[in-house]
């Protein structure tokens, strides 16, 4: 039983911080040996998965930075003029095609990317 407990505590020692690290396997061609294998193989779906899921984010951030800005400045700029008339119904006009913007990109971003995933 020492071979599994070695290949236990390896995996135990295994991290979201190491996604590249993977068991020794055995050149034995024993059940041991494809355990090893398939628990590699499912460490490497991991790691794509968190690729994935940090490829999202970094995505998803940049897609919402670049109207937030615009929008910030926009109301920044229109607070200091605030005595030239700001016409409501153009403000409403480009909020609200934003906000579909932020709607969309939230959309189509929830649906998993299958194919991605897959071993």
């Amino acid at each position: 039983m020492r071979p599994v407990e070695r290949m236990r505590a390896e995996a135990a020692e295994i991290s979201a911080d190491e996604p590249g690290r993977r068991l020794r396997v055995p050149d034995t061609g024993d059940e041991l040996a494809r355990l090893g294998t398939t628990m590699n193989e499912m460490l490497a779906g991991l790691e794509q998965a968190i690729e994935h899921e940090r490829r999202f984010v970094d995505d998803a951030s940049h897609q919402l930075r670049t109207p937030l800005g615009t929008l910030k400045t926009e109301l920044e700029l229109a607070l200091r003029k605030a005595r030239i008339p700001v016409s409501i119904e153009i403000r409403g006009q480009h909020t609200n095609a934003r906000e579909r913007r932020f709607s969309s990109t939230a959309t189509g971003s929830q649906q998993p990317d299958r194919q991605r995933l897959a071993p």
